[in-house]
């Protein structure tokens, strides 16, 4: 596999990476230079953090049905871990909310390329557990929950210095949502930087994201990912957010 198509596979795999707080992963062409008949998975993986919320995920990308990484039918398998933290006044006093949500998934999609255009669409079945400050009365549903989450993932490549990446999910059960957008460059081989803005909510929390990501490939089909940027809260308190996200080929 030559560098060029290397950073392909590993940049395009990227756009699985912490990508959402209900770690619900896609492929976005994960891997359009990879050849049929090589069909690696994909190990993915990352921590995401600010003073108001925290987000931690672990999966596994498996091509099916003589499908491959970015083309045809993939089975996700994922654990994630979401805290959350928010300001709010209860019979007078003013106190902060904290939250836990632990939840693991598992679910088949498929992808297509059409010209430079990348795509998949998925659905996975879950179960999280959502606990909350035992002083704290609930907007939304607490406890474990079966969850269903559909999510469409694209990709267009205008050339080969720029792309835009667009996602888009929601988990039925505990009424979560997400949407992330990304504009990214390929300045010089094996590095990819951009900048992202992201919104997710649920009945107990919100927030409006907007940063920037700088990547590279390392070994054979491997990609690390170094991310940063602002946050607005449901409260309106804002901070800074910054994390790390990989992916393996194998």
């Amino acid at each position: 596999m030559t560098a060029l198509a290397t950073w392909r596979v590993a940049a395009r795999a990227a756009a699985i990476t912490l990508r959402s707080m209900l770690a619900s992963a896609t492929l976005v062409g994960a891997a359009v230079a990879v050849a049929a008949d090589e069909r690696p998975s994909l190990v993915i993986g990352g921590v995401q953090g600010s003073s108001r919320s925290s987000f931690t995920h672990l999966g596994l990308i498996e091509p099916i049905r003589g499908g491959s990484l970015g083309q045809g039918w993939f089975r996700r398998t994922m654990a994630s871990w979401l805290t959350y933290r928010y300001d709010t006044v209860l019979n007078g006093r003013e106190l902060q909310a904290r939250a836990s949500a632990p939840g693991i998934e598992s679910g088949l999609g498929y992808a297509w390329t059409i010209g430079p255009l990348t795509a998949d669409a998925s659905l996975a079945l879950g179960v999280r557990h959502t606990s909350l400050s035992a002083d704290v009365p609930s907007d939304g549903p607490t406890g474990t929950r079966f969850t269903v989450t559909p999510q469409v993932a694209t990709r267009y490549d205008f050339n080969e210095l720029i792309n835009a990446e667009a996602l888009g999910a929601y988990s039925f059960g505990t009424n979560d949502r997400f949407l992330r957008a990304r504009l990214g460059l390929h300045p010089v081989e094996r590095w990819r930087a951009g900048v992202e803005g992201a919104a997710y909510q649920g009945s107990n929390y919100r927030s409006e994201q907007r940063g920037a990501f700088v990547g590279t490939t390392f070994g054979s089909g491997g990609w690390i990912e170094l991310i940063a940027g602002r946050a607005r809260s449901r409260d309106g308190e804002q901070s800074v957010y910054v994390g790390i996200a990989g992916s393996k080929l194998f």
